[in-house]
């Protein structure tokens, strides 16, 4: 019999990642278009606990779902600004309140799947044990969340009165800042997944395979020990969403084209729609005209691979000035914005330069990290004060840039990709205006040593939910001609695409025009991809020796499904020098050149997972699931062997577990480029 598939989402937003995804007035979408099925699909709660969705006379948060799925407040409920800081958007709770959703009670709550997705902001330092959504109770089979102070986040149990704990998961939390947290149980796959802010925090296997959450109870902060803090948004599913559902959910809805053309005093694209090569003027966009002289920049393809969509500054000599005109004058609020690809930190270099004892410069330090210096000397002159950006840059990857001096509110914050990584007290009340121009790639310091595009300087502070529509929405859409471009070998490794039916030596396609088909050893094909049993199987593909990846750039694409975690290899060219991808300690790695593999970043799971290695000719980079993970600098290796799928090129190492679509390409694709990858799914 085939069960259905039920997902609880319980939604806590965390402002802190950054995720490709925009939703608009018809429900969510993906640049390039739609990949996921609709994230109303198994909506069994949608509650909002805005002023707006409250009827104050009987305390009812009414369910948007449809299914007449109401709460109930314990007493009148107060509100506050939610994580878009729209007024009353959300619920304060003060540990005399709870809302109530009774008819989600026992089996009438999703029992063979679901997914729990909920927006909340507290001090979770001070929330040791206080429910936010149901609560312990060793009597019940049911699944709770509460803040627990000990890791300073939440405690997320599968609870039974027999088995106890069958599945916990712990995530860290920013203490008041909103998070977005979603909760998926699937009970076919004895699976319980957490996710923090978009990203999968945890995979946590049910130890009992008979658990169901029959006993369940849908409360909100709790009945007993009850949180303290705000909850703007819950959802809950009679299915399990996926990563990408779980991302295009989390992604701060789309802002309009006037939000942030509010108090935009300049906006340089640097690409060659703005750029006029004989008089040397970089255009401003905006009405202020704050138009720039270039010294020495070129043009050069932009983080998506479009040709003359950015500016080369070659670390000596090049940089834009910009004048002085009254509105760079900036005093008060302020918001710098920018995309940048440093090529090194060898020198202390300056981005964006006005003045760093006056309305703000910053400085790109040898560390790779950023200070912001700005002060009340009206110049390059005491007394100013820094601001440290604490996480640093990545050579030759693209980043997205945003300084932020809000004092209204009090606070300094950077933004790295859409995400907060710093927040300062100002030093002062305002700056003093100086008579400096505006420097764009050059200062104070050295000009920058690498590309720049798409610099933005406003005269407000811009929040959080416009830092990351202006990260998202910089990316031009992907066409599907620029996935074509440099294509050399596109293998789906299905049942569709084989050239012969012979069970365990089909010649598998290569769908482009080379025709570089693969050899099928034993592996098993089916309409989901190849099946490597951990010994004696693999497919092999006459291409790959030979290469020299630091003369010719190399990407390598493909989705894969490990059915264990233990150290495997499932694609491989050479083994010392090394070529080769697997698993490693748990956590998803690769073998390049002399640098063996250790402990990546990132935790693999036996879910499928894109994974994108990209060489440039200097650095291998490593992207999972459409986000980059980490890199391997390598210089001049030549590749001993061709390509194998499944194992290693020697043969030592068998992968048990699945690999579908690969597509490999004779260029290092951009980030957004593998990230269009990513969002096309499999």
């Amino acid at each position: 019999m085939i069960s259905r598939k039920y997902t609880i989402t319980l939604s806590v937003i965390l402002l802190t990642a950054a995720a490709a995804f925009v939703a608009n007035a018809s429900g969510i979408t993906i640049f390039g278009g739609s990949i996921f099925r609709d994230v109303n699909d198994g909506l069994v709660l949608d509650m909002s606990l805005a002023q707006s969705n409250y009827t104050s006379g009987t305390k009812t948060f009414a369910d948007a779902s449809g299914l007449g799925n109401n709460g109930i407040a314990l007493v009148a409920a107060s509100f506050a600004a939610d994580n878009y800081d729209q007024s009353n958007g959300a619920t304060s709770f003060t540990a005399n309140n709870y809302v109530n959703v009774s008819s989600l009670y026992n089996t009438s709550f999703p029992q063979t799947a679901g997914s729990i997705a909920i927006w909340v902001y507290g001090d979770f330092s001070a929330q040791d044990m206080k429910a936010i959504f149901d609560d312990y109770d060793d009597t019940r089979k049911h699944i709770f969340i509460r803040g627990r102070s000990a890791n300073n986040g939440l405690q997320i149990v599968v609870q039974d009165p027999v088995g106890g704990y069958l599945a916990s998961s712990y995530p860290i939390l920013e203490n008041n800042k909103w998070s977005f947290v979603v909760v998926t149980f699937n009970n076919t796959t004895d699976k319980l997944n957490v996710f923090i802010n978009g990203v999968l925090y945890s995979s946590n296997t049910i130890t009992d395979g008979t658990w169901v959450p029959n006993a369940q109870r849908t409360v909100f902060a709790g009945t007993g020990n009850r949180f303290t803090g705000l909850i703007s948004k819950v959802r809950i599913y009679n299915r399990d969403l996926s990563l990408g559902e779980v991302q295009a959910l989390y992604r701060p809805r789309a802002l309009g084209g006037s939000s942030l053309q509010a108090g935009l005093v300049g906006y340089w694209p640097l690409d060659a729609n703005n750029y006029n090569a004989t008089t040397g003027r970089v255009s401003d966009k905006t009405p202020y005209e704050n138009h720039c002289t270039n010294n020495g920049a070129t043009l050069t393809a932009d983080r998506t691979g479009q040709a003359n969509g950015a500016m080369d500054f070659n670390g000596s000599t090049s940089y834009l000035n910009c004048g002085n005109n009254n509105s760079l004058k900036i005093t008060g609020n302020q918001t710098y914005a920018f995309w940048i690809y440093p090529r090194s930190f060898g020198s202390r270099r300056n981005p964006i330069d006005k003045a760093y004892g006056g309305e703000g410069t910053i400085t790109l330090e040898t560390s790779g990290a950023f200070n912001y210096y700005w002060g009340t000397g009206g110049g390059n002159t005491t007394p100013y004060t820094s601001v440290n950006s604490g996480a640093g840059l990545i050579t030759n990857q693209w980043t997205h840039v945003a300084l932020v001096r809000d004092l209204t509110n009090n606070r300094i914050v950077w933004y790295f990709n859409g995400a907060p990584v710093s927040t300062s007290t100002p030093s002062y009340g305002a700056a003093v205006a100086s008579t400096n121009n505006l420097s764009i790639g050059d200062g104070y310091t050295s000009p920058i040593d690498g590309l720049m595009s798409d610099v933005r300087i406003y005269n407000r502070a811009l929040s959080e939910a416009e830092i990351q529509t202006l990260y998202s929405a910089y990316r031009p859409k992907i066409m599907a001609d620029s996935l074509q471009q440099g294509l050399i070998i596109d293998m789906p490794l299905t049942t569709d695409w084989t050239k012969s039916e012979t069970a365990g030596s089909q010649i598998m396609t290569d769908k482009t025009p080379y025709s570089r088909d693969g050899q099928n050893n034993s592996a098993t094909i089916s309409s989901e991809g190849a099946s490597f049993s951990g010994s004696a199987n693999w497919v092999s593909i006459p291409y790959g020796a030979g290469i020299d990846p630091s003369v010719t750039p190399i990407s390598f694409s493909m989705w894969v499904k490990p059915n264990v975690l233990t150290d495997a290899m499932f694609f491989s060219a050479s083994y010392s020098p090394r070529l080769y991808f697997g698993v490693q300690g748990g956590d998803w790695e690769m073998g390049i050149q002399n640098s063996a593999w250790g402990a990546g970043p990132t935790d693999a799971t036996t879910n499928w997972t894109h994974v994108v290695v990209t060489m440039d000719g200097v650095y291998a980079n490593m992207y999972i699931n459409g986000v980059y993970n980490h890199q391997k600098a390598y210089t001049a290796y030549n590749f001993l062997a061709d390509f194998n799928v499944g194992r290693t090129q020697a043969g030592t190492y068998y992968f048990n577990g699945s690999v579908s679509n690969l597509k490999i390409y004779n260029r290092a694709l951009s980030a957004a480029e593998v990230t269009s990858l990513y969002e096309k799914g499999r």
